[in-house]
């Protein structure tokens, strides 16, 4: 099964991408672990990789390999490299593989500019306290520096951690902003569901 990927990947950004998507999808079917050695040939290809898109799924794919100390060092340069591609991505992996410095990641990235990486602290924190993502996600809408994917994204995220005063909550915000897309596909999925 794990064979089932096939290096190097396609140069075409849409075949990488279905590809990795792919093996995504049956390693975690199958609760496999990758061998190292594929771990580390992903890596490589994420030294090159110029589609956020792709890079993403690499970074979850390696977050099905045992910790690798080049791949943690890697992912820690990603993350404090403030202009650099997939900064959420190493975010989330550092969180998965390294649980004991989750609280460590949360003070040193709370108030970073960068819109994914707080998405994707928003994101991670939902695993242990939703009201903590909730209040991260409506930071995020509040701040206006959302970009276009997240706002796609967002509303389904704060839907799924949502209660009853958040939606009281959420109502008011978007009242105060004068009608907010975000907020209001928000409202919209959580009355519906």
């Amino acid at each position: 099964m794990i064979n089932a990927i096939h290096l190097p990947l396609p140069t075409n950004g849409e075949a990488r991408l279905d590809e990795l998507n792919k093996f995504l999808v049956r390693i975690r079917q199958d609760e496999t672990t990758i061998p190292e050695e594929l771990a580390l040939s992903l890596l490589d290809a994420s030294l090159v990789e110029t589609d956020g898109h792709v890079f993403a799924v690499i970074w979850a794919i390696l977050e099905k390999a045992p910790p690798i100390e080049q791949v943690i060092q890697r992912a820690t340069e990603t993350l404090q490299n403030s202009k650099g591609l997939g900064r959420d991505s190493s975010l989330r992996y550092l969180w998965r593989v390294r649980p004991e410095n989750r609280s460590e990641l949360l003070k040193k990235y709370d108030e970073d500019l960068d819109p994914y990486v707080q998405h994707a602290l928003a994101r991670c924190e939902a695993e242990l306290n939703s009201k903590n993502a909730f209040e991260r996600w409506i930071q995020l809408i509040q701040s206006q520096t959302s970009t276009s994917d997240l706002d796609e994204i967002i509303p389904y995220e704060l839907a799924a951690v949502a209660t009853h005063a958040d939606l009281v909550r959420l109502e008011l915000i978007d009242h105060q902003m004068g009608g907010n897309e975000t907020c209001q596909r928000a409202l919209e999925i959580i009355r519906n569901s």
